[in-house]
């Protein structure tokens, strides 16, 4: 019994030298903390007498700190004196050592006992719970925080999100070189000593702050947690595609000069520099200089430069390749979140599950995991089979299919890809390993993609690769004509020619002769008829049309009409049935028009005004047409189109 009071009298004894004030004891340097990144946040705090070491003169700065000990630090710093406890706040903190600390906190609101039945005392303190209780602390507004960490999933399911954002946004807590913030994370006694002082300087206590030196010469760099000696490490400030390898940095007057030559502004919320350290490059929301120390706070960590085989290359231009797909992207659009996760294009990635490739000097690499380091971002690598394919010629395909037919490689002259309205040669586009063809760095799925063979063109249905070439299967007997819209290759079944105010499909037109139609039988010049030209949902004054023997196609060069008439189409379709509720809203593929002994869609129909549609030459009332939603058949009773341009018909079930 003896010897079990005498061990808690012991603990209690280590709990107060601790984390209670120096001043009995005597401030003095600890024997573990020179060259620890938080040495300057350490002494500053200690020389105050807020925070103390171990008995052997030890600080042990990466050892944790419970939530008492973190309770205790705080409401010391504050320069509170707690006063004697008259209630017990936590059923689990009744005969604890740091009760009347614990008790002062909940009555300046620090600690809320709501929040949980126990405290949990001598569990270790979390970031988001010192986040949450130095915010209070400091009645901080906690609405509108920014949110900017890559674990932003985990900030924002955390209880404390609004508190850990506000402590961010002041300057008190940062987040990690990654741009995570960790919430769940325990904190170390280092750690802990770190947002006391900033807490300090942002209350403006009685400690005295390391504040911004007026004048004088850089010497470290702190990025989240991470300390670099600019001695022995490499710096580069990087913008965009512009790096400066820094060889010495200077403050004054809130400003940083570089090399003596370039200058950038410090404590900026924006417009701030990337900033590289060995092969990492840190994205950042500010910068500062505490002391002699210039001071990062990191948004994000990518790869900025990739040593292999000998050789070292730039992040920047070594093509990234996400689920096999070409999407244009580079490896240092790649965020990297920890070893197996990355972020591209505000998507994550698990390096275990998804795969992504580099392409470096021909070669094609999987990444299976990323080694995290200070100033390192390694990633591992295993090399792979191709995963695009660029510069291809007819070489490069074994077999063509169209439906069960088959196409004679060898006696094929010339494809061309249509993509996007424009024409590409088959070694101007890439095929990735996922089918997907690629111009620049967009990227585009096969059935978006009209292949022309010979001058004939075909949607394809599918590409694969097998034993080192392509295959490619094309529908069968879907052919595709094309016009040359104003510089544009378009489908000629997404062009409407329109006479007055009648609608013709295009493959109902004939080009007889350059600006020459002939509909309905007749022959019209385009410059004497109101002849006009619907493309892309708007209204086109043709200029010119003819028939273009080089593009074997119809070619039309048009300006932007102003015409209203046709201009002025419903903004949205309401469909109601016989009791007036609303059945259906907008006109998809789903919602169909019997019209001259055939079911049309709402797309293939122009309004002419709130009673009236036409369609292939033809004008229609709209009531008593029959009408299809989702396979269910009605008949138009009532229309009636509003001034907010919605059209709302009525039905009745046919």
């Amino acid at each position: 019994m003896k010897s079990r009071s005498l061990r808690m009298i012991m603990a209690l004894c280590l709990c107060f030298t601790l984390v209670f004030p120096a001043t009995a004891l005597g401030a003095k340097e600890f024997s573990d903390t020179k060259g620890h990144w938080a040495i300057s946040y350490i002494q500053d705090l200690a020389d105050q007498g807020y925070i103390n070491g171990y008995p052997d003169g030890t600080f042990k700065p990466d050892r944790t700190m419970t939530k008492a000990e973190f309770t205790t630090a705080l409401i010391g710093s504050l320069g509170i004196t707690p006063s004697e406890p008259t209630k017990n706040s936590y059923p689990d903190t009744k005969s604890h050592w740091a009760r009347k600390y614990i008790e002062e906190a909940v009555a300046r609101g620090i600690l809320v006992p709501s929040e949980s039945t126990q405290l949990g005392p001598d569990q270790n303190i979390l970031r988001s719970q010192a986040a949450a209780m130095i915010v209070r602390a400091l009645q901080l507004e906690t609405s509108g925080g920014t949110s900017i960490f890559t674990d932003r999933d985990d900030v924002e399911r955390s209880l404390y999100s609004d508190e850990i954002k506000a402590a961010y946004d002041v300057g008190i807590i940062s987040g990690f070189p990654d741009g995570s913030f960790a919430p769940y994370r325990e904190m170390t006694r280092a750690q802990v000593c770190t947002v006391l002082v900033k807490m300090l300087e942002v209350k403006g206590g009685t400690i005295k702050p390391i504040k911004p030196i007026v004048s004088g010469t850089v010497k470290d760099l702190a990025v989240g947690d991470e300390l670099f000696n600019l001695n022995t490490t490499s710096l580069i400030f990087k913008s965009g595609f512009s790096e400066v390898p820094v060889t010495s940095l200077a403050v004054a007057n809130d400003v940083l000069t570089v090399n003596s030559r370039y200058v950038y502004g410090l404590d900026r919320s924006t417009g701030n520099p990337d900033v590289v350290v060995g092969n990492t490059r840190y994205t950042s929301s500010r910068m500062t200089v505490n002391g002699t120390k210039l001071v990062v706070y990191p948004i994000s960590r990518h790869i900025h430069s990739l040593q292999l085989d000998g050789y070292k290359y730039n992040a920047d231009y070594i093509n990234l390749y996400v689920k096999s797909q070409d999407k244009g992207l580079y490896l240092a659009d790649m965020k990297v979140v920890d070893e197996y996760t990355v972020e591209v294009e505000n998507q994550r990635y698990d390096l275990r599950e998804d795969r992504i490739s580099i392409e470096v000097n021909k070669k094609f690499y999987d990444i299976t995991r990323i080694q995290l380091l200070p100033g390192q971002t390694d990633p591992r690598l295993k090399e792979t089979d191709p995963v695009v394919f660029r510069g291809m010629s007819l070489s490069d395909i074994s077999a063509i299919y169209v439906g069960r037919d088959t196409l004679d490689v060898d006696k094929i002259d010339d494809i061309n890809f249509f993509i996007d309205g424009k024409r590409y040669n088959l070694s101007d586009v890439t095929i990735d390993a996922s089918a997907n063809i690629s111009v620049g760095r967009n990227s585009f799925s096969p059935d978006d993609v009209i292949m022309a063979i010979d001058d004939w063109n075909y949607v394809i249905d599918e590409i694969t690769y097998f034993k080192g070439k392509f295959i490619f299967d094309l529908k069968e007997r879907h052919l595709m004509d094309l016009v040359y819209f104003n510089d544009s290759y378009i489908d000629q079944d997404d062009i409407t020619i329109m006479k007055g105010i009648t609608e013709y499909k295009f493959d109902d037109v004939l080009v007889v002769d350059r600006n020459i139609l002939r509909i309905g039988g007749k022959n019209y010049d385009i410059r004497d008829e109101d002849i006009k030209c619907l493309v892309d949902n708007k209204v086109w004054d043709m200029e010119r049309i003819d028939w273009n023997t080089r593009l074997n196609m119809v070619e039309i060069t048009a300006k932007e009409s102003k015409d209203t008439y046709w201009a002025s189409q419903p903004k949205d379709y309401i469909f109601y049935d016989e009791k007036g509720r609303k059945i259906h809203q907008g006109v998809d593929d789903d919602v169909t028009l019997y019209l001259n002994k055939r079911w049309v869609t709402f797309d293939d129909v122009r309004i002419a005004d709130p009673t009236t549609l036409t369609y292939s030459g033809r004008t229609y009332d709209m009531v008593g047409l029959r009408l299809n939603i989702d396979d269910d058949y009605y008949v138009i009773e009532e229309t009636s189109w509003s001034s907010s341009g919605t059209l709302s018909i009525y039905l009745e079930d046919y």
